[in-house]
């Protein structure tokens, strides 16, 4: 591979691909390797790439690939996997592809954000881990790191699609370099160009969501922008919503609401909400911050957390989970507006009288509504999920 800039056809490529072939997906044999049709035989591709994506590796959709290049002492496959097709897109599922249009468009200063800085170089070490991205000059230091998104469903990209304990640690190390004074970003490189917000994955990886959450509040900047991927190369395209906040900065100030499944009846052990059960299935609770918005939600996210709001109580439950995470930013006025557009669904029912809204402003019997099934409103946010 090489970058390029130079036009062939329609489409400006940051980087282009050496000898692409087309062929068909048939089957994902473990987390690097996948079977390949290519012009009529079976072959195996190396995947650089271990996110799980079950709704990305189904078999039939076309496929890019290319040859390795010459043998590398070890290794039994001949090609790599670039891009599968879905729902019309190419997608790009090559991590390192990934991390070399990164380095190519630092270097152009084709990232705003970043364009400040006069050198570029890959994988800085910093405590425990090693960063993609080492900036300097200019505007002083900083650390990057790049996370490949690969799902999208419903225009909505979310990361990461697996548990990421790596993930989480790089985000804590990005937090306390940000304490430090030093520069601190991720970047959430989508992968294809069919999504308009992107949003840690809340249902599959709760404790590097709350971590992403919390470093964003603590500076580590948030940045996030999606690829044109096509089978000759790929182009950086536009800037991608963060946290439905916008391309600037992240929101400080609005509301939100939690989507949590309950799996079983509980008691929550809360002396005003402590008789009888509350029941199995979904419910949605609406609160605000007037500062700290992340900060609030990364608490809700905490395995831990001393008991102050009534919602803490149904999370304390390990029969609780937080499936889902939507924030209105802006200012609180909205929460009661918000809470009442729930309040108006079909099969909505208020468990408690005065649960979560004890503060609140307008004439809402509570911000805490029960559903049996989950409402396609919020379903149809949730990839893959039959609640």
């Amino acid at each position: 591979m090489k970058a390029s800039g130079v036009r062939r056809g329609r489409l400006d490529l940051d980087l282009r691909f050496g000898e692409p072939q087309q062929g068909i997906f048939l089957k994902r044999l473990n987390r690097f390797l996948v079977k390949v049709e290519l012009e009529g035989r079976e072959v195996e591709c190396f995947m650089a790439n271990p996110a799980r994506g079950e709704m990305l590796f189904r078999p039939g959709p076309p496929v890019v690939v290319q040859a390795s290049g010459a043998p590398t002492p070890g290794r039994k496959t001949s090609y790599d996997l670039l891009l599968v097709k879905q729902a019309g897109t190419w997608v790009l599922v090559d991590t390192r592809t990934a991390n070399r249009v990164v380095f190519h468009c630092l270097k152009e200063r084709k990232i705003p954000e970043l364009a400040g800085y006069d050198s570029v170089a890959r994988e800085a070490s910093w405590g425990k881990s090693r960063f993609d991205f080492y900036l300097s000059g200019g505007k002083g230091e900083a650390y990057l790191e790049v996370k490949s998104v690969s799902l999208v469903e419903g225009a909505i990209a979310r990361f990461p699609d697996g548990v990421t304990e790596r993930g989480r640690r790089h985000v804590d190390e990005l937090s306390e370099l940000a304490r430090r004074g030093l520069g601190a970003f991720v970047l959430f490189l989508v992968g294809r160009d069919d999504a308009s917000v992107v949003t840690p994955n809340f249902s599959v990886d709760s404790r590097f969501s709350g971590s992403l959450l919390k470093g964003i509040a603590r500076g580590v900047g948030p940045l996030s922008c999606h690829l044109i991927c096509r089978p000759e190369g790929v182009r950086l395209g536009g800037r991608v919503a963060i946290l439905a906040g916008g391309c600037g900065s992240p929101p400080r100030e609005g509301c939100y609401q939690l989507v949590i499944e309950l799996r079983k009846a509980v008691r929550l052990g809360h002396p005003r909400f402590n008789e009888g059960c509350f029941p199995a299935g979904f419910f949605i609770y609406t609160g605000s911050a007037r500062r700290n918005l992340l900060q609030r939600i990364a608490r809700h996210l905490a395995t831990k957390q001393k008991k102050r709001w009534h919602i803490d109580y149904l999370l304390a439950s390990p029969h609780a989970k937080i499936l889902d995470v939507i924030i209105f930013p802006g200012r609180e006025q909205g929460e009661c507006v918000a809470n009442a557009e729930v309040g108006r669904m079909a099969g909505a029912v208020v468990v408690r009288n005065g649960f979560g809204s004890s503060d609140c402003r307008g004439s809402c019997g509570a911000h805490l509504y029960w559903f049996e099934r989950l409402p396609r409103r919020f379903l149809k946010r949730l990839p893959g999920f039959s609640g």
